[in-house]
């Protein structure tokens, strides 16, 4: 498990993996076909098969039957679509949950559905309601996720009469959109309606790969509708991003589509049909035929005639009853009926709707025909009792008399029919549920157990014989010790002491650049007692009136002081109005906070308080109020010389800040200052100040919302609040703190930089100040985001509160290492994590400690994997939560399941008579509307060299709108946006109909705040929204939207002509410098594809150098570097004479070590800021010290090359998950620290990192750009605090993506898979029988609340009896396979499968096959008793099966993974069966509960109802089609009566057939990650958590294995797995340059397989040879040991020579006294060692051991 690593980047590689928008892709053959003799090609190498009756025909009406795929031409195609696109398999859902609009492709929606149901088509015959129902479900699927979908069908492909059917059915009867005006996919209608609707993708067949390039030349996204995942919670599927390919590929694929594609055609037609008429077109198309006169055709029309007649007047029901026959069918025997059936499917239109489905029902069909060969005669009337309906069926039938004659004669021909007996299997199913002991097995299901029959419960002590089989009797494994959990195997950082001072260090650094510096603040103390604290805050009478006193004195103090800074002139005076305000401020506060100390009966207090109170008024008012009038006169003054809108500006935020202060001014003074706004031309602000009439102009507003939106803010609140003291929170926020100080739960939906984190620390505060004990976990998605916090909350809290011996402020606890975790008050963690903790008995005294848990970025609950882990958390804690999210659509929905939440737990600890909270109250903040951003986002796309900005309106799509009558949620407008968009509506609509919108209408004349921006944005949605699809609105509303920046409808001619990769590299340069121009830095740029990364930055710095390069060729320069050196000498020949001292005296420097900065340019940031400030993005007013910069830096030193650092000179880096930590956090304190101005990264930014910056800018599409992280990314922009507003640039995007983007809203949470096999294994594991009574009490709350509260439950209401029985089949399953025994209690391999549990099914099919001595056959020993390699590597194979499972796309077969060994396979097939029974024991004990003797089936869609008899578990529907049993774990889930979209997730099989990636054997062979990429089709993003994910599986196989195990060394599995993991994981880490950190002994160590200088040279040893002697290796030294002395011995000149170190034996290496040694390093084979780490480090100490070595080994000592 490595769910932390949710930071993995979403990027593709454009050139080697999915998901890419490639370059133009022209393979050399086809460029050599010439589009005129393509097609004469094409007729030679395409077989054209006509029918005989066709000869006379054209032959290009003659109908294409087989097409050679191997053609020359048809190669070359299909190698350029297999190179160009590289499909990703992933989540289908997440492209539509933000509700755009994507396609179904009807005519392949129809195949699938057929495809599936084959069996028993050809088994039972074809029924079109039965396979309408399924599709109808398949569809209905995808509408419970908020999908909005189209179908279509073309008109050439619906020839068939099953596509009739179905088309025409969706057509009628349901509201779907049906789109059938297009011939076929090359139709020049589909690519506009494409470029006009702008579907998400289209959900089609991806094998034909002709179509796929057509559909990804226009710009339509594709899915593959086939090879699709379908659970209750994700559909995930192949996915390919449109990508470009050049013409001559496009024309050479439309010619061969033109080719085969058929020419027939058939749209369906809506009509109103009268009753019956069907059978008469029916018959008339027949005659048309001329195939009427054919006996067999008319009898067997009759017969469908009747079938008809039969499904339109009966149910189901009644049909069962009066046909109850089942047969098999045989297409021979009724040739004519398919031509029958076309006559029926082409006259559908005069079909009522309901009927529709039913067309088709062969079973009917055989039972009519059986009928009349029992009866003799086929007049149904007398199984009818409805007298009206017998004499309508007799009109119908009279006027086909005659056809009834030929039908009978016909019949009566015919061998007999028998119904089939021998399909109809009866097999017995052990429906028995063996019931534990355990109190979770008694309580949870109770309300199944109660209404299941007692025979399918027994006591599974009496029937369950546990055993161990061959593992207990051959192997000897029955110790059955407890496992370590997972939380004991990961390191801890605590107890190394010397990795722990590093760490603190860091993370104080880390934590000062994230806050700006240490925070100060009181000490926290723990308050006890409530009651004595207020009561100690009370001030006695003495101590109050010297407070005042000395507030009075430090009052008069500051205003003398003040009166000479304005008589010195020296301090500007708006600065010294401003000063003068603060403090005046500041004095008011500190007097009424002594106010509520004083008595009401001391008088002469109170007295004292007045007086004080009226010096600091008048002061006030005699001091700011001709300074202010001093200022505003300055600042008009300054206006009149220069009439810009700055300075107009300038003096309007002047009058802004004290608009009070101005009313309140004397009359003349203020007539001067109404004057000066007057003649700035805002007559009606000027009467406003002068409280006068000022309705009749609104000049001021409509300024204000043109020039002045940067600088409309939000107003805060009036009074402070007095919990907290260095701001002033918004009300919002203090609702958070309320909540917290009531000890509540709070759900926060707050933009990004709005400042809800805040509210964590609050809540950090509260618990700290409450006891010594009290735990708060922060729960953050990512690992990078726990390092962010931890560093924060160190920053914060660790100087301010002293901790007991032993115990920290805050802890950390990730995958990857924990600190302090057990014994901190402040936890920061993973979900992951958090969850071990939880579900793990042992830290139970823990988990009671905890009284709040934050969870950061809550919308993860709704992600796209691990948002069930949310969810367990959120229903197992017992205490209060907070909740914090930028990013959720439906936030009511997830407050409604918290609350029910929060009920529950109440309720349950009122049951077990637990401690009751103080409240189980979950509060929506905030309550109403929803919190604005603080800065507005301007868009841009660089578009044609620039940057063109984008107002939103631009993208709507009209159409789409007006019909929806919804606008864009997430569209929104800044000020000056909103009044250009008025302004044209009200050009068109005219000024009386947009009133409502009317700036002067909604707000009077006053300086506007974020308030009053976001109610004229709601105006502006309200009256579009209200707007009718008319034509008129239609084009007026087309007419404003064309007058506005934005969308051109064309695309950028390089963007189109170069692709987007090539496009994003050689404009990225001007791209930067014209950011730079607009002052648009710092800026973040996001990209998808880690390798671009690296690329942008390349590319950037390419550029610089260039120019640097031309500069250094100029005379100028040249003769200023003449200048700069001599000068330089001369420094250097006065610093000389004053260091001219001897090497031995401690004073030469000072005593201490020169900076490594100094000797090494690798830390010289500034080299090219000094001479070409140009060429640098580093920021030019930085104050970063010297020190800080090196602590940055020095922490890189091995640990990457110097290709990364060397950026930062150039003010640029790179972030993505494929930089170690250390880049990663050098990388953001730069930026933090603006020497870094341009970051390029994946989405490692994308969630809560502080990363303030003025622009954001989407570099590239991907299919993970999606509207969320679209939304989380751009929210980096524009920073509370730091910018007014922020920038958004779309570079190398599409607009039809950017559209997309604009118009999409935040995706829906929806809820996660309920539960699992594992899961359940675990919750036993928590609630162990031998637990304390009241521990075990608690325990059982937290496994209930999980049990029965999922987010996905609450939404789906059936869902819940099937969790109550799928825990039986779990629990049963877990007994039967001996993970548990009868009392609950975890036995066998229990621990290892919950280890495992992320990679259920496959830990419960290792165990099995483990449990089985399977593995242990395989594993054989050499002549040397060494094990095997073949051994290993089936092994290998085993695991990369079994834990692994990478679907196969477009690789060669020698790249799919070997078969396993038959002995495995044989095991597995085994487990699987074993599933199939426990499957059926599941579904047959659900149809107990909800199957009825009578039932009504109703379509999802159409909403037809159909009464169905009493069909067990098997599907109604299915079972009337002939379906009485079921087949195979596939049929189960397709057929059962049961929604199986809860065990699609839960039921722990396999296909055992399925081919499956071999990278992770390859690896284990070659340890070559490039290949991973290249030929797996690995994304370069997901390899190293691939292999991580294999290497971790391997390492807690071996550990829970050896601690399961006997201690015998000789025992062949644990060797093998002991190997097999040690080679796997040396490559692993080779491949990825892991350091190595395990050292105990003295000796010399490599700790970087690569980019180390030292690490390349290096001798791992203990001991140093001297001629004669060996001397021992004092300390455990590496590359970055500090003060040693270093032994290097070139093996080519035959020499040595040792020298001594300050700095790191990195920096030293590359700082060498002697140009002969550096050499020898460049060009020979030198070996470094290093001899000695000195305890005491100074010059004399260094001298001391640089000789005494030198002498010891005889080598030269160089100084």
């Amino acid at each position: 498990m490595d769910g932390e690593d949710s930071e993995s980047d979403h990027e593709y590689d454009s050139e080697n993996t999915e998901g890419s928008e490639s370059e133009d892709v022209v393979v050399e053959d086809i460029d050599s076909f010439d589009i005129s003799e393509a097609e004469e090609l094409l007729m030679k190498d395409l077989s054209v098969v006509a029918d005989d009756k066709n000869e006379g025909e054209d032959a290009d009406k003659q109908e294409i039957k087989a097409i050679p795929r191997k053609s020359r031409l048809m190669e070359e195609l299909e190698k350029i679509y297999v190179e160009t696109c590289f499909p990703t398999y992933l989540d289908i859902c997440w492209e539509f949950a933000d509700t755009e609009m994507f396609l179904v492709d009807g005519s392949n929606l129809l195949k699938l559905i057929r495809f599936e149901v084959k069996n028993f088509i050809q088994e039972y015959g074809s029924n079109s309601l039965q396979w309408i129902f399924l599709a109808e479900k398949f569809l209905a699927s995808f509408q419970d996720r908020g999908g909005i979908f189209s179908l279509v069908f073309f008109s050439n492909c619906g020839v068939t009469p099953e596509e009739k059917i179905f088309a025409t059915h969706f057509k009628m009867n349901t509201d779907i959109n049906v789109v059938t005006e297009f011939t076929d996919p090359y139709d020049e209608r589909f690519e506009d309606y494409v470029k006009k609707f702008r579907p998400s993708f289209f959900l089609t067949d991806l094998d034909d790969f002709i179509e796929c390039i057509h559909y990804l030349s226009i710009g339509l996204n594709i899915a593959d509708l086939f090879d699709m995942t379908r659970t209750v919670v994700e559909r995930r599927a192949w996915y390919q991003s449109s990508v470009r390919f050049s013409d001559r590929v496009r024309q050479l694929a439309r010619k061969i589509a033109k080719c085969r594609t058929s020419q027939s055609s058939w749209v369906p037609q809506q009509t109103v049909p009268e009753a019956n008429t069907l059978l008469f077109h029916a018959y008339a198309h027949l005659k048309i035929q001329e195939v009427c006169g054919d006996e067999e055709c008319t009898a067997q029309f009759y017969i469908q005639m009747l079938a008809n007649i039969i499904n339109e007047n009966f149910t189901i029901l009644q049909r069962s009853k009066m046909f109850p026959h089942l047969f098999k069918i045989n297409s021979q025997k009724f040739k004519c009926k398919r031509i029958v059936t076309e006559s029926f499917t082409a006259n559908l239109h005069f079909c009522q709707p309901a009927q529709l489905p039913q067309i088709i029902d062969e079973q009917l069909y055989y039972n009519l025909v059986y009928f009349f060969q029992e009866s003799g005669s086929l007049d149904i009337q007398h199984l009818i009792q409805d007298g009206s309906l017998q004499s309508n069926i007799n009109d119908i039938v009279l006027n086909f008399q005659e056809q009834k004659k030929v039908c009978e004669k016909y019949l009566k021909s015919l061998p007999r029919i028998t119904p089939d007996s021998s399909k109809i299997r009866k097999v017995e199913i052990n429906e028995t549920f063996y019931i534990t002991s355990h109190p979770l097995h008694k309580a949870f299901p109770k309300n199944v157990i109660e209404i299941l029959d007692e025979h399918c419960l027994e006591t599974a002590e009496k029937n369950l014989n546990l055993r161990y089989k061959k593992f207990q009797e051959l192997h000897h494994w029955h110790n059955l010790q407890l496992l370590s959990n997972e939380y004991e195997r990961i390191p801890d950082n605590q107890s190394d002491g010397r990795s722990g001072q590093k760490y603190a260090r860091f993370m104080e650094k880390y934590g000062t650049s994230l806050e700006g510096r240490t925070l100060s603040g009181d000490p926290i103390v723990v308050q006890e007692n409530t009651d004595r604290k207020q009561k100690s805050n009370k001030k006695s009478g003495g101590a109050l009136k010297i407070l005042l006193d000395k507030l009075s004195q430090d009052f008069r103090s500051e205003a003398e002081n003040f009166k000479k800074k304005v008589a010195a002139k020296l301090t500007p005076r708006e600065d010294l109005l401003k000063e003068l305000k603060k403090n005046i401020e500041k004095r008011l506060r500190d007097l009424y906070a002594l106010k509520e100390n004083v008595s009401p009966k001391s008088k002469q207090q109170l007295d004292q308080v007045i007086r004080i109170e009226r010096e600091i008024t008048e002061f006030d008012k005699n001091s700011v109020h001709p300074l202010l009038a001093k200022v505003l006169s300055a600042k008009f003054k300054e206006w009149k010389t220069d009439k810009t809108d700055d300075k107009k500006i300038a003096f309007l935020l002047v009058v802004k800040e004290y608009e009070k202060v101005i009313k309140e001014l004397p009359t003349d003074t203020l007539d001067d200052v109404a004057g000066y706004v007057s003649k700035l031309g805002f007559q009606d602000l000027s009467k406003f100040l002068m409280k006068e009439d000022h309705s009749e102009c609104s000049t001021f507003l409509r300024y204000q919302l043109e020039r002045m939106g940067k600088h409309i803010v939000k107003t805060p609140p009036e009074t402070r609040d007095p919990r907290i003291g260095n701001f002033n929170p918004d009300l919002w926020q203090r609702d958070i703190f309320d909540a917290i100080d009531a000890r509540e739960s709070a759900l926060i939906i707050a933009p990004t930089s709005s400042g809800k984190t805040y509210a964590a620390y609050y809540a950090m505060e509260s618990v700290l100040k409450e006891s010594d004990d009290g735990v708060i976990v922060y729960v953050s998605p990512t690992k990078a985001l726990v390092n962010q916090v931890s560093a924060t909350v160190c920053a914060r809290y660790s100087h301010r509160k002293k901790m007991p011996p032993g115990r920290s402020v805050y802890g950390t606890f990730t995958r990857d290492y924990r600190y302090y975790t057990m014994n901190c008050q402040i936890l920061v963690t993973v979900p992951e994590c958090l969850e071990i903790l939880m579900l793990t008995p042992n830290h139970f005294g823990w988990v009671k400690k905890m009284r709040y848990v934050i969870f950061d970025e809550i919308h993860n609950i709704g992600g796209e994997s691990r948002g069930e882990c949310w969810e367990h958390l959120l229903s197992m804690i017992r205490c209060p939560m907070i909740a914090l999210s930028a990013t959720v659509q439906n936030p009511e929905v997830l407050l409604s399941w918290l609350q029910n939440l929060e009920n529950y737990k109440r309720k349950m600890d009122a049951d077990l008579n637990l401690e009751i909270r103080k409240s189980y109250t979950v509060r929506l903040i905030p309550k109403t509307g929803k919190i604005e951003r603080h800065s507005d986002l301007k868009k841009y796309n660089y578009f044609e060299e620039d940057l063109k900005p984008i107002h939103p309106i631009s993208y709507l799509n009209v159409e789409d709108f007006l019909r929806k009558g919804e606008f864009p949620e997430c569209m929104t407008f800044s000020p000056d946006e909103c009044l250009s968009l008025i302004e044209e509506l009200t050009d068109k609509f005219g000024k009386k109909e947009t009133k409502c919108i009317q700036p002067e209408t909604l707000f009077q004349v006053k300086f506007l705040d974020r308030d009053n921006i976001a109610e004229l944005n709601r105006g502006i949605k309200t009256f579009l929204q209200s707007l009718q699809p008319t034509k008129e609105n239609h084009e007026n509303l087309q007419s404003v939207i064309s007058k506005f920046p934005g969308f051109t409808q064309t695309e950028d001619s390089d963007l189109m002509s170069l692709g987007s990769q090539t496009f994003m590299l050689q404009r990225f340069p001007k791209l930067v410098k014209r950011l730079r121009e607009s002052n648009m830095l710092p800026v973040l740029v996001f990209v998808f594809d880690r390798s671009l990364c690296e690329k942008l930055t390349i590319v950037q710095k390419r550029s610089y150098l260039k120019e640097i390069l031309e500069m250094k060729d100029s005379a100028e320069y040249r003769l200023k570097k003449q200048k700069e050196d001599k000068i330089k000498k001369a420094e250097k020949k006065v610093i000389r004479k004053v260091m001219n001292k001897t090497p031995s005296d401690p004073d030469s420097h000072g005593g201490k070590s020169e900076p490594a900065i100094e000797e090494d340019k690798l830390f010289d940031i500034y080299e090219y800021q000094r001479d070409f400030p140009n060429q640098t993005l580093m920021s030019q007013t930085n104050t970063t010290s010297q020190e800080d910069i090196f602590f940055i830096l020095n922490r890189l030193v091995g640990s990457c090359q110097f290709s990364f650092v060397n950026l930062f000179k150039f003010g640029m880096s790179y972030h993505n998950a494929g930089n170690n930590a250390k880049m990663k956090s050098s990388t953001e304190m730069l930026f933090r620290e603006r020497l870094v101005n341009l970051v390029v990264s994946t989405t490692t930014l994308a969630q809560g990192i502080h990363m303030p910056c003025k622009t954001v800018v989407f570099a590239g599409d991907s299919v993970f750009l999606n509207s969320l992280n679209y939304h989380q990314c751009s929210g980096r922009a524009g920073r509370r605090g730091f910018d007014t507003e922020g920038n958004v640039v779309f570079y190398g995007i599409k607009e039809s993506k950017i559209s997309r983007l604009m118009n999409s809203n935040l995706p829906l949470i929806f809820g996660n898979s309920p539960s699992s096999t594992s899961l359940v294994l675990k919750l036993y594991s928590l609630t162990s029988p031998s637990l304390p009574e009241a521990d075990r009490k608690d325990t059982l709350l937290r496994a209930y609340g999980c049990l029965n509260n999922s987010l996905l439950s609450s939404r789906i209401k059936s869902l819940g009896p099937q969790l109550e029985t799928f825990f039986l089949y779990a629990s049963n399953f877990l007994q039967e396979q001996e993970f548990i025994d009868h009392e609950g209690h975890l036995i066998g391999f229990s621990g290892l499968a919950s280890h495992l549990a992320h990679h259920e099914p496959f830990n419960f099919a290792f165990c099995h096959i483990l449990q089985e001595g399977v593995l242990h056959s395989l594993i054989s020993r050499n002549e040397k008793g060494e094990i095997e390699e073949d051994s290993l590597e089936a092994l290998m194979t085993v695991v990369s099966f079994l834990f692994y499972r990478t679907k196969v796309n477009n690789i060669q077969p020698n790249r799919i993974l070997p078969p396993l060994p038959d002995k495995v396979c044989s095991s597995l097939q085994n487990f699987n069966e074993m599933l199939n029974i426990h499957y059926r024991r599941y579904i047959n004990s659900i149809a107990r509960l909800i199957v009825q003797e009578e039932v009504k089936i109703t379509t999802p869609l159409s909403k037809l109802g159909y009464m169905c008899p009493k069909s067990g578990a098997i599907e109604p529907l299915t079972h009337q089609a002939g379906v009485r049993d079921f087949c195979d774990l596939e049929n189960l889930k397709l057929t059962s009566s049961i929604n199986q979209a809860l065990m699609t997730d839960t039921l722990p099989g396999f296909d055992i057939e399925e081919e499956v990636n071999g990278f992770a054997l390859s690896f284990y062979k070659s340890g070559d990650r490039e290949s991973m990429t290249m030929d797996f089709k690995i994304r370069p993003g997901d390899v190293y958590a691939c292999l991580n994910e294999i290497n971790l599986v391997l390492k807690s196989i071996e550990t829970s294995l050896k601690e399961i195990g006997p201690t015998d060394e000789e025992e062949n599995l644990i060797e093998a797995f002991t190997e097999l993991s040690s080679q796997f994981s040396e490559k692993f880490n080779k491949a990825f340059n892991v350091t190595k950190r395990s050292r105990k002994s003295w000796g010399n160590y490599k700790i970087h397989e690569k980019n180390c200088r030292v690490c390349e040279i290096i001798e791992e040893t203990d001991t140093v040879e001297s001629r004669d002697r060996k001397f021992k290796v004092r300390g455990v030294v590496d590359c970055k040991s500090q003060g040693c002395i270093v032994l290097l011995k070139c093996g080519t000149c035959r020499k040595s020579c040792v020298f001594a170190c300050k700095q790191t034996v990195s920096v030293s290496i590359d700082s060498l006294p002697s140009q002969q040694w550096s050499k020898c390093l460049e060009e020979h084979k030198v070996k470094l060692t290093i001899t000695e780490k000195l305890k005491k480090v100074n010059d004399r100490t260094l001298e001391y051991g640089r000789v005494s070595w030198a002498d010891k080994l005889k080598a030269t000592s160089l100084k």
